[in-house]
């Protein structure tokens, strides 16, 4: 059992350069032992103790990580969270440059927004299948990120959850997902391809602007609302599908969309929805005669 007079000569001697001090600083930091629990102080002195490949484990008996628990630490390659942990905070793992892979326990039920924003050095991730809600910006600007396996138990995808992910081609949306939150795929720039299930109701605003390489894409018969500007700057996409389903579309879906020849839509789809796209009339296609599943 650390004291606190003891941590602070250890400190002390940490910030004099002393190896080892700084390895029983990171661990007393990690610990709570002589001084409060701070993981990000903890993670900083096992990086200055020259660990640049740091696999950062937290110590059991945790039920929450806090906001920002390793935000913008250096050195961070792998985390190891432990099982009774059920939530994992805002912005925890943010900047975390250097991060490649998370093992989750199998306690966990929520991720808050952020949470791996920014994180550069992520190029896989399979989202835990214990948590319902992909929240807001939760891979932001992972532009390494290339692949995302999504499990069936996710029931929401946040806004801006994928956004400037710049090296993603797709996507499979799985079965359970109801609604897809603005500027979810804002600037996916090398998205080819997107699954939308038949689970779908809603669609975001903005949610595949600057989508630059996505050349078509098919709402299934369960799509009630696709907000406004969906699809600006979508500079390939050629053929959109409609489905009679739809019963609000926002303005400018398609607006610097140059390469755009035909949305298809249905025959029945109401007065007010076809309205909302008669600057498009020449490309409307009247054969897209699906029905609810």
């Amino acid at each position: 059992m650390m004291t606190e007079a003891k941590f602070k000569k250890k400190l002390v001697a940490a910030e004099a350069g002393d190896n080892e001090a700084m390895l029983v600083v990171a661990e007393c930091y990690r610990n709570g032992d002589g001084v409060e629990q701070n993981f990000r102080r903890s993670a900083y002195w096992l990086y200055m103790a020259g660990n640049t490949e740091i696999t950062y484990e937290f110590p059991q008996g945790l039920t929450v990580l806090e906001d920002e628990a390793l935000w913008r630490c250096k050195g961070v390659k792998h985390v190891v969270i432990p099982e009774g942990v059920t939530t994992i905070g805002k912005m925890a793992f943010t900047a975390c440059t250097e991060l490649e892979s998370v093992t989750f326990p199998s306690t966990l039920k929520e991720i808050k927004e952020r949470a791996f924003a920014d994180c550069t050095a992520l190029k896989t991730f399979t989202f835990p299948s214990t948590v319902a809600v992909m929240d807001a910006f939760m891979f932001r600007g992972c532009t390494n990120l290339e692949s995302i396996e999504i499990p069936n138990t996710v029931t929401s995808i946040g806004p801006g959850a994928f956004a400037y992910c710049e090296n993603i081609t797709e996507i499979d949306v799985p079965t359970g997902v109801t609604s897809i939150g603005y500027n979810a795929f804002d600037h996916c720039v090398k998205l080819k391809s997107i699954n939308i299930p038949s689970t779908v109701t809603e669609i975001g605003m903005r949610a595949f602007s600057q989508c630059r390489e996505l050349t078509e894409i098919v709402f299934p018969p369960s799509v009630e609302a696709i907000w406004g500007e969906t699809f600006v700057g979508c500079r390939s996409l050629e053929e959109v599908y409609i489905p009679a389903s739809v019963r609000m579309l926002g303005k400018g879906l398609f607006r610097r969309c140059p390469a755009l020849r035909a949305v298809h839509i249905s025959k029945h789809m109401s007065h007010r929805v076809r309205k909302a796209i008669q600057s498009k009339e020449e490309l409307l296609v009247y054969d897209y005669n699906v029905e609810m599943q």
